[in-house]
């Protein structure tokens, strides 16, 4: 029998904050800085095949000509999606060029507020474990929300990244809780999942754009995550 959950540790990027906006959102934003109308209600379409498009053909070129060429066939996947008509590589590179205006700016995603609060009234304990630059801490701080978490796994910072399990078991470690004890909710199926699997803590998916087909327990908004709480003390996680 599974031990009672007493810790939930989640995902930084795409999870606990989004760059920007959410995804859906996002592409809608980026798309209207570049100037391109989307047809009503498909940026949850767009967003999801430019994610599709992306993990089927793996992390984007580390910079220059080559990764700019990457990120406009990703746009050019989520417009073809939409419906856009039209010459999708120059659109593509359109709002590639819009997204380079928007800088580093991170937003909560916007269940977390009422999540962080339902999993501290629960007695949780709170972590992040996320493969970040270096600057994970004080960007949290920023945005008020470090301030919930017991312990922040900044990959760079504590040199070892997901899918690696020290990083997880680092993480347990130093909020005193067993892995198999712990939940861990992220984006990434080969990173998030993985990570949780190989350390033995219970991993759940986070999908709010439902992009991917498994037997990974799946959210697609974080407040699902107290069902799956609620599942877990009743032996149905599902």
């Amino acid at each position: 029998m599974r031990a009672r959950v007493r810790a939930v540790t989640l995902d930084a990027g795409s999870t606990l904050i989004h760059w920007c906006a959410p995804p859906a959102e996002r592409f809608e934003l980026l798309c209207r800085r570049a100037g391109i109308p989307l047809p009503a209600g498909a940026g949850v379409e767009a967003a999801r095949a430019g994610l599709r498009f992306q993990r089927r053909y793996g992390a984007p070129p580390g910079g220059g000509a080559e990764a700019r060429a990457w990120w406009a066939a990703v746009n050019a996947e989520s417009l073809r999606a939409a419906g856009v008509d039209g010459d999708l590589a120059v659109l593509g590179q359109r709002i590639h060029a819009a997204a380079q205006g928007v800088g580093a700016a991170f937003v909560p995603d916007p269940d977390v507020p009422a999540v962080l609060e339902a999993l501290r009234t629960r007695g949780l304990a709170l972590a992040v474990v996320s493969n970040w630059d270096g600057d994970l801490a004080p960007r949290l701080g920023a945005m008020g929300l470090a301030r919930h978490f017991a312990f922040i796994a900044d990959s760079t910072v504590v040199g070892v990244a997901k899918p690696d399990p020290a990083i997880d078991h680092l993480t347990c470690r130093s909020i005193g809780v067993p892995p198999e004890s712990c939940l861990h909710v992220g984006d990434r199926p080969e990173t998030d999942v993985a990570v949780a699997l190989a350390a033995g803590a219970i991993p759940v998916l986070y999908d709010p754009l439902e992009a991917w087909d498994g037997p990974e327990v799946r959210v697609t908004r974080l407040l699902d995550l107290l069902g799956v709480l609620d599942g877990l003390e009743t032996g149905d996680p599902a």
